[in-house]
């Protein structure tokens, strides 16, 4: 293998799971089906990549919902 393939950032969230083509587009659902829909989100991302013959294959960032948000959530001010 020259050089193996993978993707930089995110893929597409599915329409259930988050509003698509909005960024920071708020999750469709909470708590428990929430997790089982990101869950699930990351299980196609994956297949997905797979099916495409990617070699290093990712989460696809389904489960967070920006880049950004893991960060901000922990500053105060």
């Amino acid at each position: 293998m020259l050089f193996p393939t993978t993707i930089a950032g995110s893929l597409p969230k599915p329409e259930w799971l988050a509003e698509p083509n909005m960024l920071w587009a708020p999750w469709k659902s909470d708590g428990a089906e929430l997790a089982r829909a990101k869950r699930d989100a990351t299980v196609l991302a994956v297949k997905l990549q797979e099916d495409a013959g990617v070699d290093i294959v990712t989460e696809g960032e389904q489960a967070r919902q920006h880049f950004v948000h893991g960060f901000l959530e922990r500053i105060e001010g």
